[in-house]
């Protein structure tokens, strides 16, 4: 895996000396498409690449043929003008309510109380998950809609990158910095971004929402639909899901004066914090992507009161990330060196929630199955799962931001953690440990007292805030 501020630095180098703000598709820039799957490609080999779908019989195309159409037309009698959402499977979680999106759930009653009604569009959704209508709030599927384009689409001949304007020489340059391997992935990303790019604009164009929201603006399917937003108009924020620091590939520097031609960016960035909304508007300009500091809606509206846990309850949690070897090597000989009465919760990542099945034969083979337990995340809260820890341990997880929000502080196994939490690394709440010693070291520390957070006001003035401020040019 390479060091990824050089990874970025290559990047940077790429985007400062060559023309990639004129190389485009269908009339959208490529290069922040580029930029992202290049570099996440080279940070991580195995990362699955952009494919075609599986074969299906004549009849199953005939069933999916009829069942996308009748989406489609479903989509189109959708009224005009609401919030619009969209729904992954790794963002839906079940709560007193049913299921719901984590991202889109808070933000729903603070725009039916201004009177404005929301459409959520479900991708892909949990198994028996169902997520409901109610008032101010509209559920439309889309899966099998985007399976039917999906199909069709993988049919149709690729663009060669040597038909783009400089497409040559930038996918060379690309080559030449993160190797052939990487510049060979590009080319079905590339052919899977143009079959979005046709979906969303004329999803965008039927819909015409007052205003768009995505988690992870920087999925294929998102930069599709930020394009699409641009085109017609329309605003659209993008959810911070996580850290966004300096040497994040898609949050990460870019340069200033380029900013405004990546028009597959959203214009505007919903941060958590202060830390967050200033790294985006050092890179961002007054051409670029507007920046709202407004919380995190879903951890405010789950956060439990920690006063009320018994501390005998407390257990150490530990957040698993979805990577080839989810549990380090040493984790085993430092939960043996614990108390025997404590507990260590092992909380699965939302999109691989396949570990829980690893944990369990893994804490069997070293004789800790009475250690150790699994969370899934769709049922239980990060909040409640953080109000029961006296300490965090991940590699390098963004619940690290949502730990020091509470107080808790975090042990990172991985050393990227120090170049993305540099404050909370001075704050004490952030701790490497590369050995045994050094984690069980890192184990005495103690909650901290909460305090410092910003006062925000409520839920629904940031968001009515928010509307207002991406109509105009207000930074």
């Amino acid at each position: 895996m390479r060091d990824r501020a050089e990874l970025l630095g290559a990047l940077l180098a790429i985007e400062r000396s060559m023309p990639v703000e004129h190389l485009q598709v269908d009339g959208a820039p490529l290069w922040p498409l580029i930029r992202i799957v290049a570099g996440s490609r080279a940070v991580l080999p195995q990362m699955q690449r952009p494919s075609q779908p599986s074969k299906r019989s004549h009849w199953q195309v005939l069933v999916l043929m009829f069942r996308g159409w009748l989406q489609e037309l479903a989509i189109a009698r959708h009224p005009r003008g609401r919030l619009l959402f969209f729904s992954d499977r790794i963002y839906q979680a079940q709560t007193a309510k049913g299921w719901v999106d984590r991202f889109a759930e808070p933000l729903i009653d603070p725009a039916r109380a201004s009177c404005k009604d929301s459409l959520l569009l479900v991708r892909t959704k949990r198994h028996n998950a169902e997520l409901k209508h109610r008032d101010g709030l509209h559920i439309q599927d889309i899966g099998r809609m985007l399976a039917l384009k999906d199909l069709v689409h993988w049919r149709k001949r690729r663009v060669p990158f040597s038909s783009l304007p400089f497409g040559t020489e930038i996918v060379r340059s690309i080559a030449d910095t993160l190797g052939d391997a990487v510049a060979d992935h590009l080319a079905k990303a590339v052919h899977s971004y143009r079959m979005h790019l046709r979906t969303y604009r004329k999803l965008i164009n039927s819909l015409r929402p007052e205003h768009t929201f995505v988690t992870c603006w920087y999925s294929i399917e998102n930069m599709a639909v930020a394009q699409a937003c641009h085109e017609h108009g329309i605003p659209c924020t993008d959810l911070q899901h996580g850290v966004q620091g300096q040497a994040h590939l898609a949050y990460g520097h870019w340069v200033t004066e380029k900013v405004q031609a990546w028009t597959c960016m959203p214009s505007s960035f919903w941060c958590w914090d202060d830390a967050s909304a200033q790294h985006i508007r050092s890179w961002a300009g007054t051409a670029g992507p507007k920046v709202f500091e407004g919380g995190s809606p879903w951890f405010e509206a789950k956060h439990g009161n920690v006063d009320t846990v018994d501390v005998q309850d407390r257990c150490i949690l530990f957040t698993m990330q979805p990577v080839d070897r989810p549990i380090p090597d040493h984790l085993a000989e430092a939960i043996r060196h614990t108390d025997q009465q404590e507990k260590w919760v092992f909380r699965c990542h939302p999109s691989t929630e396949r570990h829980a099945e690893i944990v369990r034969s893994w804490a069997a083979r070293e004789h800790l199955s009475d250690r150790v337990c699994v969370e899934m995340p769709a049922t239980v809260p990060l909040s409640r799962s953080l109000a029961r820890a006296r300490i965090h341990i991940t590699l390098y997880s963004s619940v690290i931001l949502e730990a020091a929000m509470m107080g808790i502080p975090s042990i990172a196994l991985d050393p990227y953690a120090q170049s993305i939490y540099p404050e909370l690394v001075d704050q004490g709440l952030v701790v490497q440990a590369h050995s045994v010693s050094e984690l069980l070291k890192g184990l005495e520390l103690e909650r901290q007292v909460q305090g410092g957070n910003t006062e925000r006001p409520d839920l629904g003035k940031r968001l009515s805030r928010l509307l207002e401020v991406d109509n105009g040019r207000e930074k």
